[in-house]
């Protein structure tokens, strides 16, 4: 499909959004691996330590498309918490921009998962 606009215009429409993703993705991933590296240094050998093990072991076994498929099922099909697709242009209630943790939250949670 070709659209006849100018490839840095693409890149530069989309960069906001790319730039907010791993933005994110980052932040969480840094909290919840430094989180878990601290109880699993101060609690050794016990059940918190064994827990944040296999939490990394799991979160670096699991590959992010299908954690991304699943969050998506589960917040959005069975819960209905989150939007399916897509960032929400505006909030619901202010009818302005909307705030980052409400516009990728699934996306978010999702990509880290690699990281942690």
């Amino acid at each position: 499909m070709r659209i006849h606009v100018p490839v840095l215009d693409l890149i530069l429409q989309k960069l906001p959004v790319t730039i907010q993703l791993a933005s994110m993705a980052i932040v969480i991933a840094l909290v919840i691996g430094i989180s878990a590296g601290i109880v699993s240094a101060i609690k050794k050998n016990t059940v918190w330590d064994y827990a944040a093990n296999a939490f990394a072991l799991w979160g670096i076994s699991t590959p992010n498309f299908w954690l991304g498929i699943m969050l998506i099922f589960l917040f959005s099909g069975k819960i209905g918490l989150a939007a399916g697709v897509g960032l929400r242009a505006a909030s619901p209630r202010t009818g302005g921009p909307a705030s980052p943790p409400r516009s990728c939250r699934l996306s978010c949670s999702a990509t880290p998962s690699r990281r942690s």
